[in-house]
This record gives C-alpha cells, structure tokens and sequence, in this order.
C-alpha cells in the first residue's frame, strides 16, 4: 500500500539530520570565537613578555623610574597599543625589594576588553639593578 506524504520515521531522520547539521554550525561557531580569543590572550601575554624583555636589557630605565609607572618600551607612542584591531593598555610598574637594594620588582599588566568584559594578563619579575 503506497500514501502520499511522509511517514513519521522520515519526519524523525530529516529531523535528526537538520539537528546534526545545525550543531556543526554552533560548533564551528564556538571554535571560531574560542580561536579569537586564544590569538588575543596570546597577544596579550606576548606584550608583556616584550615588555620584561625590554626592561631586563635596560636596567637604566629602571634607575630613571624608581618606584614609579615605566612607558610602553620607554617610549611616547600613545597607549593603548593596538595589536589585530585590539586595543591593549599596557601598565608597567617597578617596585623596591625590601632588604635588598639590588633588586627591583617589575610588573607588567596588559589589559583590555572582549566582548564587554575587561580582561587582564599580569607578569612579574626581578630585575637586578647592578650587573
């Protein structure tokens, strides 16, 4: 016996099929945006490194800002940085280090917004300030 119109097991399989394909395109979705973010905290923490990097090859800067807020690779450029659209407020501090002249504490923090939200990346480190 033949009817015209679909069956319900055929109403059940292309249900399950459009299911499937729609949970791939949210999949897609979520790694897509889960990419972007990785590339941005990666950014993130490559600015700071940069950062530590610069100071530790200088240690003059740290003698010209004792205790006090270092500039973007001891430069003028304007702040935020902006890195893939990005903007990236970069905060570097140097602090002493109790009972030893030495040493500097210098922490870099790296901040900015995704998606609403203010994120941050912080990286610490000693500097030795003689030799």
């Amino acid at each position: 016996m033949h009817e015209n119109g679909f069956f319900l097991v055929e109403v059940m399989v292309l249900s399950a099929i459009a299911f499937a394909i729609a949970a791939l395109f949210s999949l897609y979705t979520i790694s897509g945006k889960s990419m972007e973010h990785t590339t941005i905290q990666i950014t993130a923490g490559f600015l700071a490194q940069k950062q530590l990097a610069y100071i530790k090859g200088d240690t003059a800067v740290l003698q010209m800002y004792q205790n006090g807020i270092i500039p973007w690779q001891d430069s003028d450029d304007p702040i935020p940085v902006k890195k893939n659209g990005i903007a990236y407020v970069i905060n570097t501090t140097v602090d002493s280090v109790p009972n030893n002249e030495a040493l500097k504490k210098v922490v870099v923090v790296v901040s900015w917004e995704e998606n609403h939200i203010n994120k941050q990346v912080s990286m610490a480190t000693l500097v030795s300030c003689h030799g």
